[in-house]
């Protein structure tokens, strides 16, 4: 889950590509990682409140969740 909408998912797709291109036939595989990409475009709280409304509503079991913001957007957050 991302902050931003068109940008970082682009840059998530990127990496995406990049990990298939890497793995797909040069090793064997028992299960190609599955990426989820979601571009919210809100703020940082919400963003959680999403994330945790996906995860929960899934039937998937997730190794990594990671959520993508900009930290310079948000002075106080830690």
């Amino acid at each position: 889950m991302t902050e931003g909408e068109r940008t970082e998912p682009l840059y998530f797709r990127g990496m995406q590509k990049l990990i298939i291109s890497k793995i797909g036939g040069a090793v064997d595989v028992v299960e190609i990682p599955v990426i989820d990409i979601h571009g919210e475009g809100c703020s940082t709280n919400k963003l959680i409140e999403k994330t945790d409304k996906i995860v929960s509503k899934s039937n998937t079991i997730y190794q990594n969740i990671w959520v993508v913001f900009d930290k310079d957007d948000f002075e106080d957050f830690d």
